[in-house]
């Protein structure tokens, strides 16, 4: 598809439009007209080819719930300040060039099910307005340059997938996360700098399907309450620093 196409396409079908979801090459920049597409409830452009900066003024559309951005490496932008009448419920911005801080009023999005904005190039502190988005099963931040203490996500009560990898966390507020997300099923860690024990209150998470911790330098001994995870598939915890014996993981 043609970037001039794609615009006029756009222009054409504006006041109807309900749903956009692509997988073609596009190749072009997104319209800025997007943004006065105010009927929208779904846009997903996936590995487009899209490129040039994102328009902010998507994100403010009224009806929007579904934006998914996946896989377009050339395309740019940052995240703005959302409003506390968004309707979003998915937003996925993986494998794309954005960039900058993760704002505080990320946390007005409370309807959202999925932030998945892994393999971008986002970076600083994680807001603690991010517990705020006690809808969210899916939250993906691996794989950007987010750096200090992971706020807690106590009140995030229907997280399934928690994946954190591949940033600069560290671990002094570890054990106020684990052992209080009762839903958990995939916990992702590794490539951080924790520089901690692993918590005991870990054994609380009884649904956990797979455990990654793995280059963490992590230290002390691996606490025997992890043989209360009966349903762990996968536990990974090499490359860490850990002394003592390996306890029975028996259940």
């Amino acid at each position: 598809l043609q970037a001039f196409s794609f615009k006029n396409l756009v222009q054409n079908i504006r006041d109807t439009l309900r749903e956009l979801l692509s997988g073609v090459n596009i190749d072009s920049e997104v319209p800025d007209i997007f943004t006065n597409t105010s009927s929208i409830t779904s846009l997903v452009l996936r590995d487009c080819g899209l490129r040039g900066e994102f328009p902010t003024g998507i994100f403010h559309l009224p009806m929007l719930q579904h934006l998914d951005m996946r896989g377009n490496h050339d395309l740019s932008g940052y995240l703005p300040k959302f409003h506390a009448k968004s309707q979003l419920k998915d937003l996925i911005l993986a494998e794309t060039n954005f960039h900058g801080m993760l704002p505080t009023s990320i946390g007005n999005l409370v309807h959202l099910n999925q932030l998945d904005i892994s393999g971008c190039n986002f970076s600083g502190p994680l807001p603690g307005s991010i517990g705020n988005l006690t809808q969210l099963t899916l939250l993906r931040l691996d794989h950007n340059r987010f750096w200090g203490r992971i706020p807690s996500l106590v009140s995030l009560s229907k997280l399934t997938y928690l994946i954190l990898s591949s940033n600069e966390f560290d671990g002094r507020n570890l054990s106020a996360l684990l052992g209080k997300l009762p839903n958990l099923l995939y916990l992702d860690l590794k490539l951080n700098n924790l520089s901690c024990e692993i918590p005991s209150s870990i054994g609380n998470q009884t649904q956990l399907r797979e455990l990654y911790l793995n280059y963490n330098n992590m230290v002390g001994e691996i606490p025997s309450s992890l043989a209360n995870l009966t349903h762990l598939t996968d536990l990974i915890l090499g490359f860490n620093e850990f002394t003592g014996r390996i306890p029975s993981l028996e259940s």
